[in-house]
């Protein structure tokens, strides 16, 4: 169960911002990042005793996120800390 910090820079807006060109900001959002943080690992007890450990990660990563309409978007991940790759779908509210 892991539990940390991470920050996001969204440079895709602005580029878009300083620009002002339409490079449909409003629907992409390309980012780079870093996170950090700690928690508590859960060995499987199937292959062994079961253990607790300590957790730590931290690393950068780095994003994408494309919005269908103004409020469903898909995403994905890539990087080194909290996870290698990660991709999901994105509600607004």
């Amino acid at each position: 169960m892991p539990v940390g910090v991470l920050a996001n820079f969204h440079f895709y807006q602005l580029i878009a911002d300083k620009t002002g060109s339409d490079i449909h900001a409003d629907k992409l959002d390309i980012y780079a990042g870093v996170s950090v943080g700690s928690g508590v690992a859960i060995i499987n007890p199937a292959f062994s005793n079961p253990a607790i450990l300590a957790l730590a990660y931290g690393g950068p990563h780095a994003g994408i996120r494309y919005y269908f309409t103004d409020k469903i978007a898909v995403n994905g991940e890539f990087g080194y800390g909290k996870t290698f790759a990660n991709a999901g779908i994105v509600f607004k509210l």
